[in-house]
């Protein structure tokens, strides 16, 4: 009786290990194809501006800040990338890509390397 007891514990614990898979799996699918329709997005409606590095932190996350101009409005975005970080400094130039009419929609990579990194 005490075998069948664990079992049964053991049995439902082995559902909801399942259940929480299944839903990470899902919101995993979700964020990649939200980033995916980024990439498309900027890839069939992006334009080219240049944009300056306005805050950059290489030592802590790799990320720095960036700011462009769009559609006669000012915008500041983030970007991470370990091989670039160490090439910064304050001020100086970058190619930034949009998509304008969402400028939030943003990256400093040509729209076709987001899409190689995204696969």
């Amino acid at each position: 009786m005490v075998i069948q007891l664990k079992l049964k514990q053991i049995g439902s614990l082995f559902i909801v290990y399942l259940i929480l898979v299944a839903i990470l799996h899902t919101v995993l699918v979700v964020l990649d194809y939200t980033n995916l329709d980024t990439t498309k997005q900027l890839i069939t409606h992006g334009i080219q501006t240049t944009g300056d590095i306005s805050e950059f932190n290489c030592e802590y996350d790799d990320s720095f800040a960036y700011h462009f101009k769009a559609n006669g409005r000012d915008y500041t975005s983030r970007g991470f990338s370990s091989e670039y970080c160490n090439h910064l400094y304050i001020g100086k130039e970058v190619n930034v890509y949009y998509v304008p009419s969402d400028p939030a929609l943003t990256t400093t990579e040509t729209p076709l390397a987001c899409l190689i990194h995204e696969s």
